[in-house]
């Protein structure tokens, strides 16, 4: 109990006064919700009660005050006397309590109060029913929240609790009428109440008092070095706001001048006080110092990215990379070459950060600057072209389909570019005998050969090779698979010198057809 009168003296001190005057009377009326001790009913059923009440109270000081209040709940036991169903209690509690009103605000108040508590239970008017009549007594608190609408009215919600040493349906009188033996004889009973009403003030008086003063800002967050401005507002009783004459000071240590600036060197955290001329109001606020951070670290390179990240070349065309350096304080820039290196695989003619290649394949390029790479591809083909010429079973001077637009780009680029020599390999699916397939190819490539001639190829640029059933595109297993293994491609010569075509064993499965042709 010290500990809160202590706690609510404190915040008497720290907090806006939104109090009455000395003298001033209270009235007020409220509503009451009641929940009875257990003892009084055999079941949870109706044992709580509503009713209504009202107070008298007058002001010995702002903070303080007596006040009584009573009420009157009326409720209905269940089966709490043996045979009785219901016993009907008319309940007239009345308080006597001193109370400490701690100002939470200029509008609000926190209540605390105790003091003694008599109760009344009236007699029924059914003089054959048995119920609980007569007083106890004991001590009862109170704790509430009070807002303050203006001078004369405020909103009050109170919670209450009542002690009863020795309660009237623990005496001799109500036992000799039979409780039930679940209700036994109680030692004790605790009640306990909300309240919720209004009240009003018929002589409060505002002297134009100064209730409270508003240090601000209530907390602030500097450098060492920069400044921070307070200024102080002065609340009166009736509301309205002054600039009262303050002192200011700094506790642990700082500076402070009597215009309110602060300011430190050095970093901790700082109570700023200012008090009245009087001293009788003060208000505070917290400034947090802290030290200017260090400056930021140099920016640094975080990632690159080379480009182009794919390229796709001819034999003998180049591509040109370029590096682009990304920083961690968000910038970015072309990189030098003094800066990054880059380095291209499949032994390609350089220039700079130029390559070009003379070998078809696909090659990495990578950039390195200060620790961070990057890689791009670089996929080189020289004239590759498969014809799906969908040859019958055995037939080679006749194509079912020709993909002639194919065959006429060959053409165009073998005379754009008169260095260029193909390779015209044919091929077969496995069916009939090796020696015989490999005839067969032959003459499907000897026809490509004839149709690059007539579109204006000199025949020594081409170099025919017969493969038969050696190299197989796909599976030979179905009529869809072989009849794209039936077929003529054309690739550009990137040796000096042209490699033999080759050799096979059979590969067609048991009892594969093996149809004799000429050449067989």
């Amino acid at each position: 109990m010290r500990k809160i009168l202590l706690l609510a003296g404190a915040m008497a001190a720290a907090m806006p006064v939104a109090a009455q005057e000395k003298g001033t009377v209270e009235i007020g009326g409220f509503g009451r919700f009641t929940r009875y001790d257990g003892s009084f009913s055999v079941s949870n059923k109706r044992e709580n009660s509503y009713g209504f009440g009202g107070r008298l109270g007058y002001f010995l000081s702002p903070k303080f005050s007596l006040e009584t209040d009573a009420s009157f709940n009326a409720t209905d036991l269940e089966n709490y006397f043996t045979g009785q169903v219901s016993s009907p209690i008319r309940y007239w509690p009345i308080h006597l309590r001193g109370m400490f009103h701690a100002p939470l605000g200029n509008k609000w108040n926190f209540l605390i109060g105790a003091g003694p508590v008599m109760n009344h239970f009236g007699n029924s008017n059914n003089a054959t029913v048995k119920t609980i009549f007569g007083k106890d007594f004991g001590v009862g608190g109170l704790v509430g929240l009070r807002y303050k609408v203006n001078n004369w009215l405020s909103l009050r919600g109170d919670g209450t609790l009542d002690l009863i040493g020795s309660p009237r349906n623990g005496s001799d009188e109500v036992q000799a009428l039979g409780p039930a033996a679940a209700v036994g004889d109680p030692s004790s009973n605790t009640h306990l109440g909300a309240q919720l009403g209004l009240s009003i003030y018929p002589n409060s008086k505002c002297t134009k008092r100064l209730d409270a003063i508003d240090l601000m800002p209530n907390t602030a967050s500097v450098q060492t070095g920069q400044a921070v401005n307070f200024n102080v507002t002065g609340r009166l009783c009736d509301g309205s706001s002054t600039s009262p004459q303050v002192t200011y000071a700094v506790l642990p240590s700082g500076t402070i001048g009597p215009n309110g600036v602060f300011s430190s060197n050095t970093a901790g955290t700082y109570r700023v006080v200012a008090r009245t001329l009087n001293g009788k109001l003060a208000d505070t606020s917290t400034v947090t110092v802290t030290a200017p951070p260090p400056p930021p670290p140099p920016p640094r390179l975080s990632r690159i990215e080379i480009s182009p990240k794919g390229s796709n070349l001819k034999l003998g065309e180049s591509a040109t990379y370029a590096v682009t350096g990304y920083w961690s304080d968000g910038n970015s820039r072309p990189m030098r070459a003094d800066e990054c290196s880059v380095s291209a695989e499949g032994n390609p003619t350089a220039s700079g950060w130029t390559y070009s290649w003379s070998r078809s394949g696909d090659y990495g390029v990578t950039a390195t600057c200060s620790g961070n790479s990057d890689r791009a591809t670089a996929t080189v083909r020289g004239l590759s072209v498969v014809l799906r010429a969908m040859f019958g079973t055995n037939k080679y001077n006749e194509a079912s389909a020709v993909d002639r637009m194919s065959l006429d780009q060959v053409a165009e680029n073998m005379k754009t570019d008169q260095t260029i020599r193909v390779y015209i390999d044919g091929h077969t699916d496995w069916r009939n005998s090796v020696k015989y397939n490999a005839w067969l190819s032959q003459k499907r490539a000897e026809f490509i050969q004839r149709e690059l001639v007539k579109r204006g190829i000199d025949k020594a640029r081409t170099v025919v090779r017969a493969f038969g059933e050696c190299k197989p595109a796909t599976d030979n297993g179905t009529e869809e698979g072989m009849a794209q293994n039936r077929r003529v491609e054309l690739n550009q010569i990137e040796t000096a010198s042209p490699e033999p075509a080759g050799t096979c064993a059979e590969t067609g499965p048991a009892g594969a057809s093996k149809i004799g042709r000429p050449g067989e």
